[in-house]
């Protein structure tokens, strides 16, 4: 079973992947991995210069509980996402994603641009448009 993964790798771009499947202990693993980012943020002191890419290409739809849940993550991060996050992209390729996304910004909005792509073409597509080196 696959937890998800963070990779900082080409930091200030972070890839989190979102586990296949929710369960507590995946939730729990998914959370850290969405925090571990804002802790680099805060020892660097980098304001408004992570960009955060969220990948669910093997993400079934989780329980309504981990919905809540991660709608209620989003609301106690919006802080520090106000301070230190450029802007997320979410990788959503299907419409099982695509709802899911919808139902946690109903539930809490974004308080910094957040995109959707369909494809990681599409994806790589943007970050080649607006993050060239």
């Amino acid at each position: 079973m696959s937890l998800g993964s963070l990779n900082m790798d080409n930091w200030p771009f972070v890839e989190i992947t979102f586990p296949a499947i929710f369960n507590d202990e995946t939730y729990k693993t998914h959370i850290d991995n969405v925090r571990t980012p804002y802790k680099k943020c805060m020892a660097e002191n980098s304001k408004n210069s992570m960009v955060q890419i969220f990948n669910m290409e093997k993400l079934a739809m989780p329980a309504v509980k981990y919905i809540v849940l991660q709608a209620q993550e989003i609301k106690s991060i919006n802080k520090l996402s106000e301070k230190y996050l450029d802007r997320s992209l979410i990788l959503c390729p299907n419409e099982i994603t695509k709802t899911l996304v919808k139902m946690i910004f109903f539930l809490d909005k974004p308080v910094r641009p957040c995109l959707v792509f369909s494809s990681k073409e599409e994806l790589k597509s943007y970050l080649e448009e607006n993050y060239k080196n």
